[in-house]
């Protein structure tokens, strides 16, 4: 059996994402023009709009290649450069290739073709029980921002998508965050993103003074904290 797979380098590639994305947005923010205007050196509102939306989806595109990523790097036997090992349930994988076949249970199971699905939460956390002792280390970090990764899947859903149901359940999810106002007809993700976030999130530390985070940057330190806990 060969040295253990490395996961720092997931986790770093990660967070690099998520600041690139960050400062994407802030750039993105400073050329917004007035609605109509969209000459010399700015950017039509709608065009910032969803040059925002599409970072966001990359946010979310990346927490799933992390938590695959990880997750077959721990069953093949890596050990985060800030903490322990995971304890295995089975023993460890000779190598990422059998890490694939095993978290995905076909033999034939091909990275690059095949795909393994990481969009809810839940199954998530049900399979890291299968091969984690107790799911750890994703089910704790999982579970405690399962609301806000649920709501994130909603708001990602309705950018990708223009369906009846997508833009019921962005509805919702974003009612629940302007409690007790509520969308007006045309209200897009982009909006929401761009709104001060005044509730949830209880997992993150309050921002420092003088600095505002809007519901963008709070999905950012989410997926910052949960991947700094996953593998610290």
């Amino acid at each position: 059996m060969g040295r253990a797979a490395k996961v720092d380098r997931v986790r770093n590639d990660f967070l690099k994402r998520i600041s690139a994305a960050e400062k994407l947005v802030l750039a993105v923010r400073l050329l917004a023009a007035v609605k109509g205007a969209g000459t010399g050196s700015t950017l039509h509102v709608e065009n910032v709009g969803q040059i925002i939306e599409l970072a966001f989806l990359g946010l979310c595109a990346q927490w799933e290649t992390f938590l695959e990523d990880s997750m077959v790097r721990y069953l093949a036997g890596a050990k985060p450069s800030g903490g322990n090992a995971p304890h295995l349930r089975i023993g460890r994988c000779s190598d990422l290739t059998h890490a694939y076949q095993v978290l995905s249970g076909k033999p034939t199971y091909d990275s690059s073709s095949d795909y393994m699905s990481w969009t809810s939460p839940n199954t998530v956390i049900d399979r890291a029980k299968v091969f984690f002792k107790s799911g750890e280390p994703y089910a704790s970090k999982i579970t405690q921002c399962r609301d806000e990764l649920k709501r994130a899947v909603l708001l990602r859903n309705r950018i990708a998508h223009s369906s009846e149901k997508c833009i019921n359940d962005f509805k919702t999810a974003a009612n629940h965050y302007l409690a007790p106002k509520s969308v007006m007809q045309g209200y897009r993700v982009a909006d929401l993103l761009g709104t001060p976030q005044t509730k949830n999130f209880a997992f993150l530390a309050a921002p420092a003074a003088g600095i505002a985070r809007d519901y963008f940057l709070a999905h950012a330190d989410m997926f910052r904290h949960l991947a700094q806990t996953i593998v610290p």
